[in-house]
């Protein structure tokens, strides 16, 4: 009995009879020759190097101004605005931007900052999904916004309405573009801030704040007025707050602040000549030894103006050509070197044969040696 629970136990555990359970599938392996691996790199060189010019030429025709205007002075005083702002005092400052050939439309502001770690697992995680999506969220629930999460106010628990450090930290600088053209006044060109969020992000993330949701709630202490006005549509229409939200993968990054209203003498872009930009200096970067910056650019179909990627595609393509020469260059060496032994052993067995039909009428034999030939296999 005990002989049968066994076999019948050991035949439950045995695999399949068939090709995959035993192993027993057809298999193919490459066999890499200096000839097949020139090929390979040769082509490949010849597929990169066009797509890497090409992704170049392209990030070449996008315009792009930069102006870091951390340190600009105020125009009252005459004083670096990153002083001032440590003491708590308002600063405007005004920059100028010489743009020297015109910038075809769409045109895009953005604002860029420098070691700023958006990315740290704490500051990304503080925030409320719920909130953003205009629902009431009870104090208590708010944990992961700590330590933004709720203020004692008259002997009662109030929420922060947006809470969480991503929030509180919104990026406030306001900017003003001016437009001095040589023939006629200074125009304001008009900016909006519609249209810079992710469609995604409207539809699914964001609702509609109501007085209901709001209700025992403060606003960040970083702010200088609540989410009700600040749009027409608490969190789905303020679309500056959606883009600061969305955390950057890098200590150094750009965000999208505002689109050019094209209108006017604006109606196909900025026309090349003198801009002053007016900046509401209110973020503070000098503590954190951080920089800002602000951008005015278009885009193609790429994107903004990034050469690393055709640079990348070029050096690559020109490592694989070079990588395909040299091992061409070893198969032809590796392929001589076959043949020239090739052709000695065959020249020394002649000889051997020529020799011994020679001495075919001594009656005493003696044995043949043959040459040790080292064969030498082609890579």
């Amino acid at each position: 009995m005990s002989v049968e629970l066994l076999e019948s136990s050991s035949h439950s555990r045995r695999p399949k009879d068939s090709p995959f359970f035993q192993q027993r599938l057809p298999a193919w392996q490459p066999m890499f020759t200096a000839k097949k691996s020139a090929a390979t790199f040769i082509v490949l060189g010849i597929v990169f190097i066009p797509i890497g010019v090409i992704l170049w030429i392209t990030s070449n025709n996008v315009t792009e101004y930069v102006v870091d205007y951390t340190n600009c002075v105020d125009k009252t005083t005459n004083k670096s605005c990153s002083e001032q702002l440590d003491a708590s005092t308002s600063c405007e400052c005004v920059t100028s931007v010489r743009i020297t050939s015109d910038i075809p439309g769409p045109v895009y502001f953005y604002y860029g900052l420098k070691n700023f770690y958006q990315n740290h697992r704490r500051y990304g995680r503080s925030k409320s999904d719920a909130q953003l999506l205009g629902q009431k969220v009870a104090p208590n629930s708010l944990s992961s916004c700590a330590p933004y999460a709720t203020v004692d106010s008259g002997g009662m628990k109030k929420a922060i309405l947006p809470c969480g450090a991503i929030a509180n930290s919104i990026f406030n600088d306001t900017f003003v573009i001016t437009y001095h053209s040589d023939t006629k006044p200074a125009t304001v060109v008009n900016m909006t801030s519609k249209g810079i969020a992710w469609k995604s992000d409207i539809d699914r993330k964001y609702g509609i704040l109501t007085q209901e949701a709001a209700a025992d709630t403060v606003k960040p202490p970083n702010w200088p007025r609540d989410e009700f006005k600040r749009t027409s549509e608490p969190f789905k229409s303020d679309e500056e707050l959606m883009v600061w939200m969305r955390v950057a993968a890098l200590p150094d990054f750009r965000k999208l602040h505002r689109r050019v209203v094209h209108e006017g003498d604006f109606s196909s872009g900025l026309p090349a000549g003198n801009y002053t930009v007016s900046v509401n200096y209110s973020f503070p970067v000098t503590g954190f030894g951080g920089r800002k910056s602000f951008i005015i650019g278009n885009v193609s179909w790429l994107g903004g103006k990034n050469n690393a990627l055709g640079v990348t595609c070029i050096v690559t393509g020109v490592l694989h050509v070079m990588l395909g020469i040299a091992f061409l260059i070893v198969h032809i060496y590796s392929s001589r070197r076959y043949a020239s032994a090739l052709a000695t052993m065959h020249t020394e067995m002649f000889e051997i044969a020529s020799q011994h039909r020679d001495n075919s009428s001594v009656r005493i034999r003696t044995p043949i040696e043959l040459p040790r030939v080292t064969v030498l296999f082609r890579l």
